[in-house]
């Protein structure tokens, strides 16, 4: 049995914002008699899912310890003021904090065993709340409602999770995680029929699937271009000797783990950093993070393109100039999206704030270039 210390709270905020060099409008702050813009409270550890246009962050501890259940939305195909984001405020969902949350997409053909239509596709949240036993919460986005899962689990209070959808099939990916002790198993969620089922994982030295035993707090994306999740940094005492190098990949169709060793600047700080994945440029996005002295202010670029011949390379970026850990995130056309998490202790930035970083039309997100007060359209 492993035992995890608690963790120590602390509130800081950020947005950050890939803009396109096309399409950028200059806006004067706000005057005084404009009216205040609704935004999240600020907190650390919410959840986020990214689907279609739209970041949906849910939950998180603010500075005075409390947890919270706000739900909220902010579309990044319109415009807005970067100075006052346009965030949507939704029904608020379960009082929570450091859990995951995750997007399914709706289905085209809706079979006769499924739960509910989901024309508009589902959000999900996994890790029971206090005053519940449900590790899944559900919300349909077309009726705007809430709804506990049915599946019951004997740990549905599960820390260090980051949930994974494969968008063609929906099935959701859920590996290890603890509540006291670790958890040894890969499960996987049928949000459609709402069943769980698990996969457990070797323990066996040299295994590929011993690259994954034990591990939490890592980062997880689905990677459409390989068809797999790919998992990044998090923290092991079963394998203390994982290099900061080593990525895995995780293929549902061949039910395979692949362990990639990872070349170029290779990001130290990665737990509590936040992974999204830049369809157009082929590339995933690592932000933020900590490690053992200190929390990270750095953002990286690791190349996913199959007909590359630099795939698996890491190229660091702009240091931004606050580190930021266990925030929300996502990158959408251009744009990539930071909210949210721990700066430094005790220390809160202001909730309309915005960072921008530049990306070239067609191309990549470039790495070297951050900016402020532009309208993105």
């Amino acid at each position: 049995m492993q035992l995890r210390s608690p963790f120590a709270p602390a509130i800081a905020l950020l947005l950050s914002l890939v803009w396109n060099t096309q399409h950028v409008v200059c806006q004067n702050m706000p005057s005084k008699s404009t009216p205040p813009c609704t935004v999240p409270r600020a907190v650390w550890a919410p959840s986020h899912a990214a689907l279609n246009s739209k970041l949906y962050i849910q939950g998180g501890q603010a500075q005075d310890l409390s947890y919270v259940g706000q739900f909220f939305a902010l579309d990044l195909s319109t415009a807005w003021d970067v100075q006052c984001p346009v965030w949507e405020e939704l029904p608020s969902g379960p009082i929570n904090f450091y859990h995951s949350s995750t997007s399914v997409p709706p289905r085209p053909t809706v079979p006769s065993d499924t739960t509910e239509n989901m024309a508009m596709g589902t959000i999900l949240t996994f890790k029971a709340p206090v005053d519940s036993s449900s590790l899944i919460n559900r919300y349909d986005i077309a009726t705007r409602t809430w709804a506990n899962s049915s599946v019951q689990v004997l740990v549905p209070r599960r820390y260090g999770i980051d949930a994974v959808t494969n968008p063609s099939s929906g099935l959701v990916y859920l590996l290890g995680g603890y509540n006291t002790w670790l958890l040894d198993k890969m499960a996987i969620y049928d949000p459609y029929s709402d069943s769980l089922a698990s996969e457990p994982l070797s323990e066996e030295q040299g295994s590929e699937k011993a690259q994954v035993w034990g591990l939490d707090y890592y980062s997880a994306a689905w990677v459409s271009s390989l068809q797999r999740v790919i998992y990044i940094g998090g923290t092991s005492d079963t394998y203390p000797n994982k290099t900061k190098a080593s990525i895995e990949l995780y293929s549902p169709a061949e039910d395979k783990w692949i362990s990639v060793e990872t070349k170029g600047d290779v990001p130290q700080d990665t737990d509590g950093a936040c992974l999204a994945i830049d369809e157009i440029g082929g590339q995933a996005i690592l932000f933020g993070g900590s490690g053992q002295l200190h929390d990270s202010n750095q953002i990286f670029f690791l190349n996913l393109d199959p007909a590359s011949d630099a795939i698996y390379t890491w190229k660091q970026g702009q240091l931004a100039n606050q580190s930021r850990r266990s925030m929300a995130c996502a990158a959408y056309g251009r744009f990539f999206v930071a909210w949210g998490g721990e700066q430094r202790r005790g220390q809160l930035s202001d909730p309309g704030r915005l960072r921008l970083e530049q990306k070239s039309v067609g191309g990549p997100i470039r790495s070297d270039f951050w900016n402020i007060k532009l309208l993105a359209i």
